[in-house]
């Protein structure tokens, strides 16, 4: 490979490349700097900040009705808890008593460690937990990054890079 006095590449450098090839090869290292450098930067996500308080809806002020014999019902059918082995790695801490709280309106922690709470109470809910390995992740004493600290912290204090490294750990 050769390089001119500045230490850059030249033209003699890709000269083994074939032409239509380098184009791309040049467009793809661009690609890779830009990743490299965005990946390294911290993880900038309003989301992972306490959200502003509003107020809590008991009931709706109009109801929606379609006819005497329809009622429109508000809910959620597909809940994971930490019981579910998949979600626990992932960093879910909840169980299903603080699923159900929720639906109904209390107060509970988010993931990221500040309470939340749903402005509306849901109609229903129903917690889906794989049955596969059901609570072994929680009682199994696994060493993996969301285990030895908070998903908060790791979101916050770390940079894109480093939680790509602890998710590709925890899948690994």
């Amino acid at each position: 490979m050769a390089l001119n006095t500045m230490g850059r590449f030249t033209q003699q450098t890709l000269s083994f490349i074939k032409p239509s090839y380098r184009v791309s090869l040049v467009m793809l290292m661009g690609m890779f700097g830009v990743i490299a450098v965005t990946g390294c930067g911290p993880i900038d996500d309003p989301s992972l900040d306490p959200p502003a308080p509003g107020p809590v809806v008991t009931k709706m002020d109009s109801p929606l009705q379609v006819s005497a014999d329809k009622k429109l019902l508000w809910g959620d059918l597909h809940i994971h808890t930490s019981l579910s082995s998949d979600a626990f790695l992932m960093g879910v801490r909840t169980e299903p008593d603080d699923v159900y709280r929720f639906a109904r309106g209390e107060s509970i922690e988010h993931g990221a460690g500040f309470p939340i709470r749903i402005r509306r109470p849901l109609d229903f809910a129903a917690v889906t937990d794989h049955s596969e390995y059901l609570g072994q992740a929680r009682l199994g004493n696994l060493d993996v990054p969301l285990t030895r600290r908070s998903l908060r912290s790791l979101l916050t204090e770390e940079s894109r890079l480093s939680v790509m490294r602890a998710w590709g750990e925890t899948m690994g």
